[in-house]
């Protein structure tokens, strides 16, 4: 029977069953026990016809996600289902009847859902991971996640949830990417994830090498994590960052020449570290070789910038000073700047300097105007 409906009665639970029904399809056709035939309609055309060849509808039912249901619709295109489902929820004259049909599936789909660290921890799953790069920074690694009930899950994975190897010489992974992957009932799913190193003096991992769950990092990491997955900053800008919270790194060693969101990535890694802004930046060697240390402490050069304003015309000097005094490298000498403002830029190569304390300076003949500090271990 048709009957009308209040409009808010026909919209909201129109929105629902459409994005039910397609979420439903999606998950049939990617089990291996059912087969779907989905056919797209025109705008015009209002039927869909879907086989199914299963004796166990009410398992499909239970595949729904929780997925948000204005983001399934207007990922959605099928103009003929959504007419269709219009027919569906007409057949009944008020709305508690509709909502009494839809909180089964709320209840369902929010029975679901977990965290990779909470399925661990309640022991529904077992968890197994094994680098297939043999890197560290990247989409590096396959975690295998075994469901050990008879109830399916839609899993999330941590940000910032650590990973230790068997081998103790490698270095632990922190995953950085929030992957999503459904595990059917006493099944078995693998995923491939995004890592970083969680301890930069151990060596990089070979391919092949195993790892476990350990634990999740602290509220810090996960949000530097968040702004990481956010500019999808999964290189060495995005490693460096990391290594400042597990390794207590220096702050400089942060830079992109090339990516304006270097500074903004700074800038968050100083609130939340407390750290100053620095006033130099570190160019690093980084080492994804088996069985190599992942990161020299030792820069290959060390970028810095003066910013000065000359009231008059003045005969300037900078370069980079030693701690007796002695100028090591040479920027400009004894050359005269008008009166204006002036930004100079100073790279000091670094990498075949003794350690030491070294002076970036800009000097008016033998008064220092502005001085940057470095030191070389």
């Amino acid at each position: 029977e048709i009957v009308e409906l209040n409009p808010i009665a026909i919209i909201a639970t129109t929105i629902y069953f459409f994005n039910a029904l397609n979420l439903l399809c999606e998950r049939i056709s990617t089990h291996r026990k059912i087969s779907v035939v989905r056919y797209r309609q025109t705008y015009k055309k209002k039927s869909i016809l879907c086989k199914f060849h299963t004796c166990d509808f009410g398992f499909a039912i239970r595949h729904l996600s929780g997925q948000g249901f204005f983001k399934a619709m207007s990922e959605n295109q099928d103009i003929g289902l959504f007419c269709n489902l219009i027919l569906l929820v007409m057949v009944k004259k008020n709305l508690v009847v509709c909502m009494l049909v839809l909180l089964p599936f709320l209840c369902i789909a929010k029975g679901r859902e977990m965290v990779l660290s909470e399925a661990i921890g309640s022991g529904k799953i077992d968890v197994t991971a094994r680098n297939f790069s043999g890197r560290y920074c990247g989409k590096t690694t396959a975690i295998k996640i075994t469901n050990k009930t008879n109830k399916e899950f839609d899993i999330t994975v941590d940000l910032g949830a650590i990973l230790k190897p068997d081998d103790t010489s490698y270095q632990p992974m922190v995953l950085a990417g929030g992957e999503h992957v459904y595990v059917a009932p006493n099944g078995t799913r693998e995923i491939q994830v995004m890592t970083f190193c969680g301890n930069c003096p151990k060596h990089c991992p070979a391919q092949g090498a195993k790892y476990s769950f350990s634990h999740v990092g602290s509220d810090t990491m996960v949000k530097l994590l968040t702004f990481i997955k956010a500019h999808s900053l999964y290189d060495y800008l995005g490693q460096d960052a990391v290594w400042i919270l597990t390794n207590n790194e220096d702050i400089c060693s942060i830079n992109d020449f090339q990516n304006p969101i270097a500074v903004d990535l700074v800038a968050l890694v100083c609130r939340l570290t407390g750290k100053a802004k620095p006033e130099v930046r570190k160019v690093l060697r980084h080492a994804e070789n088996p069985g190599e240390t992942a990161y020299d402490p030792r820069p290959l050069k060390i970028v810095g910038e003066f910013t000065i304003l000359l009231d008059a015309p003045k005969v300037l000097t900078l370069g980079i000073f030693n701690e007796a005094g002695e100028m090591v490298q040479k920027v400009f000498a004894d050359q005269e700047f008008g009166r204006a403002g002036h930004v100079f830029g100073v790279e000091f190569e670094s990498s075949n300097s003794p350690a030491g304390k070294y002076y970036l300076r800009l000097k008016e003949h033998d008064h220092v105007l502005q001085e940057k500090i470095v030191v070389l271990n």
